[in-house]
Order: C-alpha cells, then structure tokens, then sequence
C-alpha cells in the first residue's frame, strides 16, 4: 500500500448546498467510466475527472478536491480497498462511493466499515444510480435545459425500418457492453484475489488463464462500443492540413514504430483538404498500425503514405506496406466486424478496426478498399469534396 499523504494533503471547505455535485470517476475500465459520464450528464452531478486505477485516483483527489469519488474495488496498480482510506484522508469533507461488480452482500459491511459512505452495485439502470446518488446529495439539480437520463441513440423523426433497425442494433450494442462487462469484470476481480493468494506455480497459471480471458472479453465488448459510436458520432469537416494530421498520427504511434523497427515515409500531402479530422485521425492510426502489425517474420515494416485530388474534387490517400499481403478473395472480408484471417496468437487484435474505418468514412460519403499482392498491400480512402 502506498504510504499515508498527509503532508500532501489540500484541506477542501466544507460541502455547501450547491445545484452541482463534482465528480471523479475512479475505474480501470474506459467504457464504463464514459457510461457513468453518459447516466450523470444533466442531472446535477458533473464529472470533473477520472483516473484508472486507486493511486491515480488518489492523485486526482487531491489536485480536484471532488464532492464526490465514485470508486472501483478491482483495479491495478492499487485497488479500491487500498485507495479508500487515502481518500477519506485527502478529502475530509467529500464523499466516497463504492462502485462494484462484486456481489453487495459479500463487500458491502466491508466497505462501509472502512469508511465509504455507500455501496452500488455495477450493473444498476442509470435512473437508479442517480436515486441513489441523491440520497447522499439531496440538492444536486438537474439541468432543466437538457434531458436528465439523455438517450443514447437519438431516435430519428420519420424512421424507415432500416434506420430503425440500425437504431435498434445501436442501442443493442450499448446494452451489450455495458451488462455483459459487469460479469466479465467480477471475473476478473476474483481471479486477481486468487493469484495473490496461489499456493503453487499451478494455481497461478490457471488464474493467469483465466485473466487473459477475461481481458480479450473485455477487449471485444470495447469495441463493439466502439463500432456503435462509430455508426453516431458527430462528424464536422474542417479546414485541414493533411501533412500535420499525418504527423501527429505518427507521433502517436511512436513507440511501435520504434519498438518494431519500421520504417514509415511520405509523399504529397496536401495541405488545404477539407474532412473530418477524428475520421481521418481514426482511419490512418488503424491503418498505418496494421501495416507495422502484419508482417513477415524477421522483415520491418515500410509504409509509405501519401494522397492527390481526384477529378471530381475528392482526396484520395495511399497507405502502402511491404507486409504478408491480403488474397484477393479475403480482401473485402477484412472490413467486416470481427473477421480475423489469421489467429490471434500470431497477430493480437478483435478484428474489427478496418470495420470501423469503413463505417465513420461511409457517414461522410468516402470509402475504403486495398489492393494487395505477396509484396504488400495499399490501402486506400477516399473522401468526397
């Protein structure tokens, strides 16, 4: 356990009746803090921050001096159990709740007794999330000018049934990632227990087993959330420099690149197009990142990246690799969700990124298709004008 932070510690004053309560979310799992920042948005408890596990929590604690922690048990690096007297110290005035996937019954007492000031159990509606936050926070108001539990897929005006079963697949990918993870994650939280507690070399691999597990399950509900976000997502166009986008996609895969010895160059870039730059961010990162992935035993990767203006106006960027290469009837089955042609202990992935490139550049009008020899592949996107 980390040592005690006294010396460190920012006295907060009191909390006073307020029409917001702020927030800080502490959870080792991304989509389900985005979910809580989704159920709390309007209803008078404002997220202001969010760490990954009980020592950044910690750290955030003290720096944002939150009314209230919404805390994890299981998480790396140090758990909730860890972090929660740290945070009673560091907050002497703000409140702690529990969060949890393991079962009320078994931890609640536990919890309670250490200092938190409730117990919720992962897996509630939002409603009833927000019931119980106000128990502790009777005065949090809603924001009147929005909805209090915001929907999260829009339902359109006059739907045709194939935008309503889009909606419906949306809507369904949501629910899936978010119950189906609460399982995946007590799971986990057990297995952790169990490996500290291995009475031989045996006993931890089979937790070992069983964490891997968990982690691709998790991985693959990630990205299911991330495929119905796609299908959503605003997309403003903007004024862009592709050269600059270009490198600041590269600079944040730079230690891949570095760590795979791959060699990336570019050609013309222009530098006035007009697009989206989260699609075209989106799209390269994936893109460029399978190049360096999928290559041949022993042989770095060489991509070379560059575009030109079509006749009809649109921008066309090339991404070419001197990887494994695609047979030509594989070559449109690498866009659809979750096709793998290969196993993921030769190359890690769920299989759904070039899915997802497809989908956010089709909202826009563009497209994405390879062409691929034993040599390599080139990909390329286009956006329309």
């Amino acid at each position: 356990m980390t040592a005690p932070m006294a010396e460190q510690v920012v006295q907060p004053s009191a909390v006073e009746p307020s029409t917001v309560v702020r927030v800080l979310i502490v959870d080792d799992t991304p989509t389900l803090r985005m979910l809580t920042r989704l159920a709390l948005s309007g209803t008078g408890f404002e997220v202001i921050g969010e760490a990954g596990d009980g020592q950044e929590g910690v750290e955030q604690a003290i720096l944002l001096q939150p009314d209230l922690v919404l805390l994890d048990l299981a998480m790396p690096v140090m758990d909730g159990l860890e972090a929660l007297p740290l945070l009673r110290q560091v907050l002497p005035n703000g409140r702690v709740v529990i969060v949890s996937g393991f079962d009320r019954r078994a931890m609640e007492d536990q919890v309670i007794a250490a200092g938190a000031h409730a117990y919720l159990q992962k897996g509630l509606t939002p409603q009833a999330i927000v019931a119980e936050l106000r128990r502790l926070f009777p005065f949090a108001q809603a924001d009147q000018t929005a909805s209090a539990l915001p929907e999260l897929v829009p339902a359109p005006r006059e739907p045709d049934r194939a935008s309503q079963l889009e909606d419906e697949l949306q809507e369904l990918l949501y629910v899936v990632s978010h119950d189906v993870a609460e399982p995946v994650h007590v799971i986990k939280g057990f297995a952790q227990r169990l490996a500290r507690r291995a009475h031989s070399d045996e006993e931890a691999e089979f937790c070992e087993y069983i964490l891997n597990a968990a982690d691709r399950m998790q991985e693959l509900l990630d990205d299911l959330l991330h495929y119905a976000r796609a299908g959503q997502a605003e997309l403003p166009r903007e004024l862009l420099d592709l050269r600059r986008l270009v490198d600041g996609v590269l600079a944040g895969l730079g230690s891949t690149l570095v760590e795979s010895g791959a060699r990336v160059t570019t050609g013309d870039l222009p530098r006035d197009v007009v697009g989206s730059r989260f699609v075209l961010t989106q799209v390269l990162h994936n893109v460029v990142a399978n190049a360096v992935k999928f290559t041949r035993p022993g042989v770095p990767a060489q991509v070379r990246i560059d575009a030109e203006a079509m006749a009809d106006g649109a921008l066309r960027i090339r991404v070419r690799d001197n990887g494994i290469g695609i047979p030509e009837r594989q070559q449109e089955r690498i866009f659809a969700p979750f096709k793998r042609l290969h196993s993921r202990d030769r190359y890690p992935g769920s299989g759904i990124g070039l899915a997802i490139c497809r989908r956010l550049l089709g909202r826009m009008g563009g497209r994405i298709w390879v062409e691929s020899s034993d040599e390599g592949s080139t990909f390329f996107i286009e956006v329309p004008e």
